[in-house]
């Protein structure tokens, strides 16, 4: 996980840090010492300045576009929230934006119900479907489309955790936890 200023013993280097849950609480490794081309965004986000080819930019530029298109896709999904409305119209938009971008929605994922049972209905798909649910105040569930740039077709292995597509492809995916209410949605999942 990347840590705060405050985590970092005040160090105040800044660019990035990484920890992992193997290492102990005061252990991190420090990217800006290593990686002068590393910058930052107005958001304080970390990004590339300098690459070693035209291959490795545009690799570069095409990840932070999926991206991208996985955030703008998973808002679309939740605008489409309102009492009345119906489940299938939440597919529809976030596959409206993955094919403005060129892109896939992965179909084996679904978002899913939260209520005493944590993978619950009602069953999210996140692409064209034809499930007619009315969405009314109260139901509780998240969305959380997986955009891929090639296959949407995946592969889960033996440790039960991980997917990858079948072409190995890269992916990004953002979720949110929502709640119909009588006015429209909230998002349960933001600070």
């Amino acid at each position: 996980r990347c840590l705060s200023e405050e985590e970092k013993d005040g160090s105040g280097s800044g660019i990035l840090a990484l920890q992992f849950p193997e290492w102990n609480e005061d252990d991190y490794y420090d990217l800006s010492s290593e990686y002068n081309f590393l910058k930052r965004d107005w958001r304080n986000v970390p990004y590339r300045t300098e690459f070693s080819s035209e291959e490795e930019r545009m690799r570069f530029v095409t990840a932070r576009r999926l991206v991208q298109a996985a955030l703008e896709s998973r808002d679309e999904g939740v605008k489409a929230c309102r009492p009345g409305g119906c489940l299938s119209d939440i597919g529809a938009a976030i596959h409206a934006v993955a094919d403005a971008y060129g892109y896939d929605t992965v179909r084996h994922y679904r978002g899913h119900g939260i209520s005493t049972d944590f993978h619950c209905a009602p069953f999210v798909k996140h692409f064209r479907n034809d499930d007619k649910l009315e969405l009314i105040p109260g139901m509780i569930f998240t969305i959380e489309p997986m955009i891929v740039e090639g296959t949407a077709e995946c592969i889960e292995w033996e440790d039960q955790w991980t997917v990858v597509t079948e072409d190995f492809g890269r992916a990004a995916q953002f979720e949110h936890t929502v709640l119909i209410t009588e006015s429209g949605v909230e998002i349960l999942t933001l600070p």
